[in-house]
């Protein structure tokens, strides 16, 4: 038995794990796993980024765009899609760092004054269906999983439509409303029927994503893929948070998958905060990051806002 957190501090241990998970899995980010073991051995401490030349705690696009979400959130009170999609432009016209091929597209189309709609839809409508399926709305989408918690009608409505402004396809969309309803779900009730639950949501809505989330009791670590297909990275994010029994864990098995360790961290680490709260985040880790009191300044806000207060 584990012992009951706050749901405060699993406000704060989602956004922060998202960050932890990013700055975990940048330095390895495009390396496979035999790579990693090569050059680290194991990876379990934030490195420093060689390729990019930054320093160990710092994130990437993931924890950017989380914030662009929490940030309008935060400053008007509620969902407004068009600020959001303002806020995703303004982080893009300052050379971002690791942005992907469908956030990048979507971006362009916002730059050349497409709205929040048609930007998403056009830029998935040019690819071929291969490269429809990245996770980059995934790894942002926590702050709603958070705020509306307790109103599944809001969150998968916002999840939805957030997730277009970039990745229209219905396949991303889906995943997002996953993450969330897993969100809420382990602050309301812990891991006990999790997995049915977005089996319930998602089996009737898409077979692809369902196959993926009913496969997680007959997976070991040795069968996730760290990709950067929405559908690998969901189905490793949920099977850590059901399986792992800490934080540290969760995300030190995946992110030395390599690959898309980034992202694949960043959701896994949303998902392993909302269960065991910020207390469970190693002390090193949290003094690693840069933008840990930040991040829980924002959480705590975040939380203050879903109260009505």
């Amino acid at each position: 038995m584990f012992p009951p957190v706050e749901i405060i501090d699993q406000f704060r241990g989602c956004l922060i794990g998202l960050a932890i998970g990013d700055a975990l899995g940048a330095p390895v980010e495009g390396l496979s796993a035999a790579a990693i073991k090569q050059r680290y051995g194991k990876v379990t401490e934030l490195l420093p980024d060689i390729e990019r030349q930054r320093p160990a705690g710092a994130t990437t696009d993931d924890t950017a765009m989380m914030r662009c979400i929490l940030d309008s959130y935060l400053a008007l009170g509620d969902f407004d899609p068009h600020d959001i999609a303002d806020r995703f432009l303004d982080w893009y016209r300052r050379d971002p760092v690791g942005i992907g091929l469908l956030t990048r597209e979507a971006c362009e189309n916002l730059h050349y004054g497409y709205n929040f709609e048609r930007a998403g839809h056009d830029a998935w409508q040019e690819l071929p269906d291969n490269l429809r399926l990245g996770n980059g709305s995934l790894m942002r989408c926590a702050p709603t999983g958070l705020l509306r918690y307790h109103d599944h009608i809001r969150l998968v409505g916002e999840s939805r439509v957030i997730s277009g402004i970039t990745h229209y396809d219905e396949r991303c969309k889906l995943a997002c409303v996953a993450q969330n309803l897993a969100i809420a779900h382990l602050m309301l009730v812990g891991v006990d029927g999790l997995l049915d639950e977005l089996l319930e949501f998602i089996e009737p809505r898409n077979t692809v994503l369902g196959y993926a989330l009913a496969a997680l009791p007959q997976l070991g670590v040795r069968e996730l893929r760290s990709s950067g297909c929405v559908v690998d990275t969901l189905q490793a994010a949920v099977w850590a948070a059901l399986y792992c029994d800490e934080f540290a864990e969760g995300l030190t098995l995946l992110v030395n998958l390599g690959d898309n360790a980034d992202t694949t961290c960043a959701v896994a680490g949303a998902l392993l905060g909302a269960r065991f709260g910020v207390a469970a985040i190693p002390q090193r880790w949290l003094d690693a990051l840069g933008e840990a009191q930040a991040l829980d300044d924002g959480a705590r806000r975040l939380y203050d806002l879903s109260e009505g207060r």
